[in-house]
């Protein structure tokens, strides 16, 4: 079993059984990826791409896997599929593209 250092659990059981707990640490991986997707539809304009873009590239450094879009009566639909190190990345990114101009609407869904 795991326990924090603080927990009353692992307190007890270091009374216990002192010699036999071993401390640990974890480090984050920052290796580790996860795919992640988003759908977003906008009101079509100029730079709007490029705009969705930059948030990936230049504000959050991530790398776009995938990227396909259509329009219909000026609105657009993107599929985005990109890989994330957490949920706060993901969630942060979501954030940022809701705030660009145009944006309506953005849906999280799994590639």
């Amino acid at each position: 079993m795991v326990h924090s250092r603080h927990c009353p659990e692992a307190i007890k059981l270091a009374s216990e059984y002192g010699d036999s707990i071993v401390a640990v640490s974890f480090q984050p991986d920052d290796e580790i990826t996860y795919p992640v997707g988003l759908k977003i539809t906008a009101i079509d304009r100029y730079h709007l791409l490029r705009d969705i873009v930059d948030c990936f590239v230049e504000k959050r450094h991530i790398s776009i896997t995938r990227l396909e879009s259509t329009s219909e009566a000026q609105i657009v639909f993107f599929t985005i599929e990109f890989r994330v190190h957490s949920a706060e990345e993901f969630y942060g990114t979501m954030s940022d593209i809701v705030k660009i101009a145009g944006v309506d609407e953005v849906q999280a869904f799994e590639p």
